[in-house]
C-alpha cells in the first residue's frame, strides 16, 4: 500500500513538469515569431540577430551546439527576412546575404523580392548595371 501511495505521489510531481517543458522546436518558432514582430516595428538590427539565429540552423541545446534542421518554411523565410534586414541596414553583406539566400532557396516564394532588394542594394551603391540586371530578373 505504502509503494503505490508512494508511486502516485511521484508521478504526480512528475507529469505536471513533462507538460511544462517546451520543445526545441517551439523555442526557434516563438524566436522568429519575435523577429517579425521587430522586423513590422522597423528594428532590423534586433531582428536580424534573431533571424540568424533561426535560420542558421543552429541553437543551444543543453548548453552545447547542435544541428536544427526546423520547419523549412520558418528557417527559409528568417534567412530571407535576416538578408532583407542587412539591405534595409545598408551592410556590406547584404548582396551575399541574399544571393545565399537564392542559392540555398531557389523555390522560395520569397526569391523574387530577394531579387528586388538585391536590385535596390547595388542601385543605392551606384552599381546601376548589377542594379539593372537584378530587377530584370523580378518576374
Amino acid at each position: 500500500m505504502k509503494r503505490i501511495i508512494l508511486a502516485i505521489g511521484l508521478l504526480l510531481c512528475v507529469v505536471p513538469a513533462w507538460g511544462q517543458k517546451e520543445t526545441e522546436w517551439e523555442r526557434q518558432r516563438d524566436l522568429y515569431r519575435q523577429a517579425t514582430d521587430l522586423y513590422q516595428k522597423q528594428k532590423y538590427a534586433a531582428a536580424q540577430q534573431i533571424f540568424d539565429q533561426v535560420s542558421g540552423q543552429r541553437s543551444v541545446v543543453s548548453g552545447q551546439w547542435a544541428d536544427y534542421k526546423g520547419d523549412f518554411v520558418t528557417v527559409s523565410d528568417a534567412a530571407y527576412y535576416a538578408a532583407v534586414c542587412s539591405e534595409k541596414l545598408d551592410n556590406n553583406d547584404a548582396a551575399y546575404r541574399l544571393e545565399e539566400f537564392l542559392r540555398l532557396y531557389p523555390q522560395s516564394s520569397r526569391c523574387n523580392m530577394a531579387r528586388f532588394y538585391l536590385g535596390n542594394f547595388y542601385y543605392t551603391r551606384g552599381d546601376y548595371d548589377k542594379a539593372l540586371s537584378w530587377y530584370k530578373q523580378v518576374e
